[in-house]
């Protein structure tokens, strides 16, 4: 489970499918707090391409290095082909994605169909 906040991103699972354990891990960046950073290095070029681009420059960065250390260091990683998402953004793109579901719980949603989504809004 992943719940992307505005300022924080937090998660955690079951080790070994013992649901009287649950591992945790944070990170310390969100929705905001990644847009924050994407901003401040924009300079005077407010475009959308240059955003863009500024974007990647930080989830490059720093924050993909504390991705990678947080879930190696929880033990996450090699224990799930399934990851549950949560947060405005998920929610955002799950329905945005198959709106016909936005009913359901939960909305079942692939990395193609995220990736697909994702070069349709750039």
């Amino acid at each position: 489970m992943i719940d992307i906040g505005s300022g924080n991103t937090k998660g955690g699972y079951f080790p070994y499918s013992d649901t009287k354990t649950f591992k945790l891990f944070e990170l310390t960046w969100g929705t905001k707090s990644v847009a924050n950073a994407t901003e401040k290095i924009m300079g005077n070029d407010k475009t959308t391409e240059n955003y863009t681009n500024q974007l990647s420059r930080v989830l490059d960065g720093a924050e993909d290095k504390e991705i990678v250390y947080a879930v190696n260091l929880s033990g996450a990683f090699p224990k799930s082909d399934n990851i549950a998402f949560s947060g405005g953004i998920a929610w955002a793109v799950a329905n945005l994605i198959a709106p016909e579901l936005n009913e359901n719980s939960v909305i079942p949603v692939s990395y193609e169909e995220v990736m697909e989504f994702s070069e349709k809004t750039c």
